[in-house]
Parts: structure tokens; sequence; C-alpha cells
């Protein structure tokens, strides 16, 4: 794999990009890696067309590392930028029982 180091100008900010092949069903072992140890659960945040992709496949590589995963499937379009979205994807998490050391994975561009 090749990692890529992206520099903002305009900010003091760096971070990694990283291309290669293989990389959305070895998304588990890159979670296992970098998240904390008490992080045991996942929601993936994604919208119908992307998920239909690429969703099985992250989905698959993160509960094979032992994460339990959720998925939340959000609408497209600029109009569900808004707060019900928001308080729609926190009841979710809220339902399942997510904690601040569980995680999200935003599967998208766009609205995601």
């Amino acid at each position: 794999m090749k990692k890529v180091s992206v520099k903002l100008n305009q900010n003091t900010h760096q971070y990694n990009i990283t291309v290669g092949n293989s990389l959305l069903i070895d998304c588990g072992a890159w979670a296992k890696k970098n998240l904390l140890n008490k992080t045991s659960k996942i929601v993936i945040i994604s919208n119908e067309k992307v998920f239909s992709f690429y969703g099985k496949k992250v989905q698959k590589s993160l509960e094979n590392k032992g994460f339990e995963v959720f998925v939340w499937l959000m609408e497209d379009g600029e109009e569900h930028k808004s707060f019900r979205s928001l308080e729609n994807a926190l009841r979710f998490f809220g339902v399942n029982k997510l904690t601040r050391t569980d995680a999200i994975i935003a599967l998208g561009g766009g609205v995601v």
C-alpha cells in the first residue's frame, strides 16, 4: 500500500490518505489496530447507493475483526443535511446503545 501525505496550505493541519488495493476488505484490520481498545461497536453511516456498492465488504471486514456493526442508511439530497437527520442518527445510536468509545464510519460523500 502506498501512503500519501497531504498538507493543507491554509491551515497547520496535516493528515494521511492511504491509496491502494483491498482497502475495503482490510478496513477491519485497520480499525482493530487504530481504534481504542474499548471500541466494540461501529456504525456505518451511508446511503443506499454507496452501501450497495461497498457496504457489505466494509461490514464483513469489521465483523471479521470482532466488531459489532450497525448500519444506518440516510436519504440522498442536500435537504437531508439537516438537524432532523442528525436527530434520527442520534436516536439510532441511542437505541443501539453506542457509547463515546464506539466508532462511526461515514461511507460515502456529500450528504453522508
